[in-house]
């Protein structure tokens, strides 16, 4: 029940996002991998459970889409700014140090899903930094920029801290409900700062 709760909630929160984003081509494409992830990710959680190949080969593609199309996002941020690609590398690099100091703290064997959820933490902190630092000279996408990259920012700690914390139980129950809770309240901001730019 409170799974099922879970998803329906997460769901309809990323399609009302989705809905509003759809004039903003690599955001409706960033919501969509994440709609993609949630459907696609829940029959074999349901099923096999969170520890199965199958869950963990839709994880791994999913996860990946959702940090390309998260890329895209703050590519297309950063345009008008010259030397992009120094912005981008400071932040690269902040998040190649962060996810190290993360390994280094982590006191067990390394699976092949701690490894992936390790490295979508880095990706995620740099988006975020990047998307959270460009957000402030944007215009009238400012908000909706500062909102994704404040989210990214907080699953990427999030995802650290869980790496760091299992496998305590507390932090294998909270891996199903923090996540979800700060992508229904980003998304509905999302959602309604973009149907605020669009006066519908």
């Amino acid at each position: 029940m409170i799974e099922a709760s879970r998803f329906l909630i997460l769901l309809g929160a990323t399609l009302y996002a989705c809905f509003r984003s759809w004039r903003h081509p690599l955001l409706f494409v960033y919501l969509s991998a994440n709609l993609l992830y949630e459907i696609a990710s829940e029959w074999p959680l349901l099923t096999a459970g969170d520890v199965s190949r199958s869950y963990l080969i839709t994880y791994t593609v999913c996860t990946s889409l959702w940090l390309l199309t998260a890329l895209g996002v703050v590519w297309e941020a950063t345009l008008g700014y010259t030397y992009r690609l120094r912005r981008l590398s400071v932040s690269f690099l902040t998040a190649i140090v962060l996810t190290r100091f993360i390994e280094v703290g982590i006191h067990r064997q390394m699976q092949f899903s701690d490894w992936v959820v390790l490295y979508e933490g880095c990706f995620s902190y740099m988006c975020g930094f990047t998307l959270t630092c460009v957000s402030f000279f944007s215009g009238r996408r400012a908000d909706v920029y500062f909102i994704l990259g404040i989210l990214w920012i907080a699953l990427a700690g999030f995802k650290w801290a869980w790496l760091l914390g299992v496998p305590e139980a507390v932090w294998i129950e909270a891996g199903y409900i923090v996540p979800t809770l700060f992508c229904v309240v980003a998304f509905m901001a999302v959602g309604v700062k973009m149907r605020r730019e669009h006066g519908c």
